[in-house]
């Protein structure tokens, strides 16, 4: 398992050294975090450019209404805000959100967010989603913070000399 881990992120540090848009740079990333991370809808929200960048069955999709500054319009906006990572089992359940309506239509019940910064300047969230109520455990939810925490350390080192392209 660690040595899949190191590969993974060695693999997620040679992608982040890429000169990618953000749509290609969301499918390599999503394709290693989906090794341990499993997810129907892998999403990366980016604040700077309000921006949502959407994986889902291998086809990335944008939307560019994210905005960081509404903390009760989506559960990513409320953990981006508030830098507090999310886990909802049951999102049916768990409805306070303007978009939950939204992924409940698109039959996505179970999500892990998680706040992603770089040099402690919020940057985004992660986003992982399963069809599943009750898929995602304290376990993945774990191994997401992680995976979030390095890909973050990885990317500190790049930030200042790249930029994300819209």
């Amino acid at each position: 398992m660690q040595t899949k881990l190191n590969k993974t992120i060695a693999n997620i540090l040679e992608i982040l050294n890429k000169d990618l848009s953000p749509e290609e740079l969301l499918q390599q990333v999503g394709t290693h975090l989906h090794q341990f991370i499993p997810f129907d809808r892998f999403s990366l929200s980016v604040a700077q450019l309000r921006y949502w960048f959407f994986l889902q069955n291998q086809e990335v999709t944008t939307k560019s209404d994210f905005s960081p500054y509404n903390a009760t319009s989506s559960a990513s906006t409320h953990a981006f805000i508030y830098q507090e990572p999310t886990l909802r089992h049951n999102i049916s359940n768990e409805i306070q959100f303007q978009y939950d309506q939204d992924l409940q239509q698109e039959q996505m019940y179970s999500d892990i967010i998680i706040p992603f910064t770089v040099d402690d300047i919020p940057i985004g969230t992660f986003n992982f989603s399963k069809k599943e109520s009750g898929f995602y455990s304290q376990e993945y939810f774990h191994v997401a913070q992680s995976l979030t925490h390095i890909i973050a350390l990885v990317a500190k080192k790049f930030w200042p000399s790249k930029r994300i392209k819209p």
